[in-house]
């Protein structure tokens, strides 16, 4: 199974919404495919159509000793889905001083999903600075660090840096702008100095501010879902595209 990883330094820049819909358009192409939602803040489940985010899962099968895989839901398109579920916080601080306690368990119980070696497993990863987004990046086959057209992302440079030096041997990692307003002249300027920054390890594609995203997240659906037409439906089919020909989970033309 490959593992790609979306998370960020960066607070809000929007893995989850990258996460669903790459998701969305693997499941799409034909990809067995589960979408793992790592993250506390529980919102995954509502692009792929949950009517509101999963009051129950994963998180809490692992707290009561069961096996997490028993939290899984599948959508109409058959995306396999992991819903992280709602904690509190004394839960949530049981859980990070699991996490410490077994540095392994990501990665461990990855192996032990009953998956095909061809699937791919697509998680939405916390700050890399909890526990549980360090185990992420570790598991990963492919990290993909969030960032936006901006001064925060320049100076996020070493934080990225340092997660470079996190992963597996043989993972790769690569950065994608999110959010980008082309008529604002700094995000001009950042996004050209990011590609000064990263070279080949920006990927071309990127995503456009779009309101089109937030009228698609309150109907539950990605964008390509509720229009087709809109600027960001096309990047997100671009960036899917680019991550899963990475990946090597495109169908390959015949000789």
């Amino acid at each position: 199974m490959q593992r790609l990883v979306f998370l960020s330094p960066l607070g809000g820049a929007g893995c989850t919404t990258l996460a669903a819909h790459v998701a969305a358009l693997a499941a799409q192409r034909g990809s067995v495919c589960l979408a793992l939602d790592l993250s506390p803040g529980n919102m995954l489940g509502r692009h792929l159509g949950l009517p509101s985010c999963a009051a129950q899962g994963w998180s809490h099968a692992l707290l009561h000793n069961q096996w997490w895989g028993r939290a899984a839901m599948a959508n109409s398109a058959g995306l396999q889905y992991l819903p992280h579920g709602h904690l509190d916080d004394e839960a949530c601080s049981r859980l990070q001083a699991h996490w410490l306690r077994h540095p392994g368990w990501l990665a461990e119980n990855l192996q032990a999903l009953d998956m095909p070696s061809s699937a791919l497993a697509v998680m939405d990863a916390p700050s890399p600075c909890t526990p549980l987004g360090r185990q992420a990046l570790q598991a990963a086959d492919l990290a993909v660090v969030v960032l936006d057209a901006s001064e925060r992302a320049l100076q996020a440079q070493p934080a990225v840096q340092a997660l470079q030096q996190c992963l597996a041997p043989g993972a790769r990692l690569r950065l994608v702008v999110n959010r980008y307003a082309p008529r604002r002249p700094s995000q001009q300027a950042a996004l050209e100095r990011l590609r000064q920054q990263w070279g080949n390890a920006l990927l071309l594609d990127l995503i456009h501010d779009d309101e089109a995203i937030c009228e698609a997240l309150s109907q539950g659906l990605c964008v390509h879902q509720s229009m087709p037409q809109a600027q960001s439906a096309h990047d997100f089919q671009g960036l899917a595209f680019r991550l899963l020909s990475d990946l090597g989970l495109l169908p390959q033309d015949p000789p």
